[in-house]
């Protein structure tokens, strides 16, 4: 199998206004029976192995990288979908808002991407409830999902209860019986309500499911390449078309070809696959 590789670099929004960069990789992948694309781009606060090191990986004979193996399968799934047969549409899938750090939210932001769009949730990274404006949420009848990372404490929480459509990674304090918890990174919450599922390649991001029959999966994107986000959405079980799901992160980045071609929500759909595609066969690709 031949595989090829083209690095890339988006400008991802901070605060201030300004940019800065985040590198990563797209390789394409000849199978006997189609081609197939996938990505790795790593988050160097979590841990994440370097690009050369997976390239290098991804050079050898036989493959047997967990990674790379993991980002082979995600290629599979990019192949098929680019196929010709009729049953490979791509359903518009519900999404949150995703509105990153809550420090960060403004009312221009609600007024400009949440409200004219019609988002009935807005998810937040948060440490604290302290700048949580119930009322805000209230007047537009939005729900909000905390995602807590472990971190921060959560007091006064059952007061806002009423709002909060679940926490995510809630850290130690946390003892409501009547928010729904939902597992990320943290491994030692046995029976949430809902799993975060990111299926992308890494392996450490891939956990066993509930044991409760009544979990739920949400899907969302790696915060990566428009194609990452493409990769979760493929990924999203038929069962879990009725969920919101985290897959509009594009707007965290400054607009490229690639994520034009992304609604902008609630629903995740891909505006017009062929030029999708196209902008994929034109890449800079390189042989390994």
């Amino acid at each position: 199998m031949r595989i090829e590789y083209a690095k890339y670099s988006l400008n991802k929004k901070i605060s201030g206004g300004s940019h800065q960069s985040s590198e990563g990789v797209l390789f394409k992948f000849n199978f006997d029976d189609g081609v197939g694309y996938s990505l790795y781009q790593p988050i160097k606060s979590l841990g994440d192995r370097g690009i050369s090191e997976i390239i290098t990986s991804m050079s050898v004979d036989k493959i047997v990288d967990r990674t790379c193996l993991l980002i082979i399968e995600s290629a599979k799934l990019i192949k098929n979908f680019f196929s010709e047969r009729a049953e490979n549409i791509l359903k518009p899938i519900p999404c949150y808002f995703s509105a990153g750090d809550i420090k960060s939210f403004s009312l221009s932001t609600l007024k400009e991407e949440v409200l004219p769009h019609q988002f009935k949730t807005i998810k937040f990274k948060v440490t604290s409830l302290e700048d949580i404006d119930l009322e805000i949420f209230k007047k537009h009848d939005l729900k909000v999902i905390l995602d807590f990372n472990q971190l921060g404490e959560t007091s006064g929480i059952e007061n806002f209860k009423n709002i909060i459509k679940y926490v995510e990674d809630p850290p130690k304090d946390f003892k409501s019986k009547e928010i729904p918890v939902a597992k990320d990174f943290d491994l030692s919450i046995k029976s949430p309500d809902l799993i975060i599922k990111k299926p992308t390649g890494f392996e450490k991001l891939v956990f066993e499911e509930g044991t409760k029959e009544s979990t739920v999966l949400v899907f969302t994107s790696y915060l990566d390449h428009p194609l990452g986000q493409l990769i979760s959405a493929l990924s999203v079980t038929k069962s879990s078309l009725d969920s919101e799901h985290g897959l509009l992160t594009q707007r965290f980045y400054q607009k490229n070809k690639y994520s034009e071609l992304i609604s902008k929500g609630p629903l995740f759909k891909l505006n017009n696959k062929a030029d999708f595609l196209s902008l994929l066969e034109y890449e800079d690709w390189k042989v390994l």
